[in-house]
């Protein structure tokens, strides 16, 4: 399977989604938000917690279109967190993806509203509305309460607590530990876990496959933070993150396990596998 022509045309369909989504609906003193809300998400990544989210829905038997709302609000929810994360009180970012931050551009204030809108809107999307036809509305509230837990104080923004006022504190082993474990898990896992069971939702998948897609997402997430840190291994001199900690060559090896195990709690999905599994292997194989 070729998964950069499926990344790609992925990518190309879930762009031209979010640019639809957020098209000035009227030419009066909003139109700035939508400005910098389309500034923070465009171009963008390479939307890996999204196409897991329609790949997952694919496997459980549920069409790229009809799950392209909710893969689309996962995007806007990992945007917002990224534009406040840039902010001055946070990481103080100047650049992002070669460009001005969003605080850089509009300014501090309008990156706090865009970061806020674009997490208003998630919420709209990942309500479903008008997918109900082809998604049981209680499999959509479901949904949302899932995609809550997922980014909220017990799950991404908690791990972003943690990395702030935790991560460069001078601990002892056992609690650095810890504390790596628990940012990871939950800073960048969380959501990439989501990303994943939301696609079997809203596809309305039985329990089996929910909880193989559970800890497929959940390993895959972590693999993909270590790889992340493996990347940045000169930016996060200093930093407490798992080659920091564990030593490269043990990182690397730890991805690759966490990869083997994800592939292998596919095995019900049969022959619907396959994408995911390239997936996973995309994971740990991709050039940045």
């Amino acid at each position: 399977m070729k998964i950069e022509k499926v990344f790609a045309s992925w990518k190309q369909l879930i762009d031209s989604a979010l640019v639809k989504y957020l098209a000035p609906r009227s030419a009066t003193y909003n139109t700035k938000i939508y400005d910098s809300m389309l500034y923070a998400i465009m171009p963008g990544g390479k939307r890996i917690r999204p196409i897991l989210l329609l790949a997952a829905a694919k496997a459980c038997g549920l069409g790229e279109k009809d799950a392209l709302p909710a893969a689309c609000a996962i995007e806007l929810a990992h945007s917002y967190s990224l534009v406040h994360d840039d902010l001055p009180g946070m990481d103080n970012a100047p650049e992002r993806r070669g460009k001005p931050t969003v605080h850089k551009k509009f300014g501090d204030g309008m990156a706090v509203l865009a970061g806020d809108a674009l997490l208003t809107k998630a919420f709209e999307l990942m309500a479903l509305r008008g997918q109900k036809q082809k998604i049981k509305p209680a499999d959509a509230l479901e949904a949302v309460k899932l995609f809550s837990s997922a980014i909220g104080e017990k799950g991404m923004i908690g791990g972003q607590v943690a990395d702030t006022f935790y991560g460069h504190k001078n601990k002892a082993r056992p609690e650095k530990e810890k504390i790596l474990r628990y940012i990871h898990t939950h800073k960048t896992g969380d959501l990439i876990e989501a990303s994943v069971l939301l696609g079997g939702v809203i596809a309305g998948a039985p329990v089996s496959k929910l909880t193989a897609l559970k800890s497929y997402g959940r390993k895959i997430g972590l693999a993909f933070q270590i790889v992340d840190d493996l990347f940045d291994l000169e930016e996060d001199a200093g930093k407490l993150t798992y080659p920091n900690f564990y030593g490269q060559e043990n990182s690397r090896k730890k991805a690759a396990r966490l990869i083997d195990e994800a592939k292998n709690d596919l095995r019900l999905f049969g022959k619907n596998s396959q994408l995911l599994s390239a997936i996973a292997e995309y994971v740990v194989d991709r050039a940045n």
